[in-house]
């Protein structure tokens, strides 16, 4: 599961990486993804930081309210199966890196926030009734990572929020599966 994660998650970093290059070449931009600037760096990653500590406190409220949440979790156990802590980087950095060059590196540049973040968030259909809350928030989340890349100017920090705030609810979520199921 792991492997053909990352594979689509590779394929979908690749094309598109290859439209922001694209698009460079018309240059037009909202603001320009694959640049970094080093003024205001410690601010950024400090907000970045606490945006996914944000999120991440919201989701663990959710997983212990929640029922949906919680049967989601236990879905989302089943596909991965027993997987280490390595497999889980692995996976977070595949999602985080591969969506943000894709939807916030070229999409929003294309068609602006709201529709990009509209369609991330149909990206996020749910494959059953467990998940009906998981396009919203992709679609919440599309929203404010499109307003971190503008107001960064660059997408790295989007994609260490994406990847950080997919690894602590994947980690924490299989162990509350864990904890449950025991």
């Amino acid at each position: 599961m792991i492997r053909a994660a990352c594979l689509v998650y590779g394929i979908l970093g690749l094309i598109g990486l290859g439209l922001t290059f694209w698009l460079a070449g018309k240059g037009h931009f909202l603001y320009q993804p694959l640049s970094f600037s080093r003024e205001d760096w410690l601010l950024h990653a400090g907000v970045c930081l606490a945006f996914v500590l944000l999120v991440h406190a919201a989701s663990l409220a959710a997983l212990k309210y929640s029922r949906v949440v919680q049967r989601s979790v236990r879905d989302l156990k089943l596909w991965l199966g027993a997987i280490g802590q390595m497999e889980i980087l692995i996976l977070a950095l595949a999602s985080g890196l591969a969506e943000e060059i894709f939807f916030r590196g070229w999409l929003l540049n294309e068609i602006g926030i709201l529709y990009s973040s509209i369609l991330f968030g149909l990206m996020h259909l749910p494959p059953n009734r467990n998940w009906r809350l998981w396009p919203l928030f992709a679609f919440v989340m599309g929203l404010i990572l499109a307003a971190l890349c503008l107001w960064t100017g660059t997408i790295v920090y989007a994609m260490a929020a994406h990847a950080g705030i997919n690894y602590l609810n994947i980690r924490h979520g299989l162990k509350f599966s864990d904890d449950i199921d025991h």
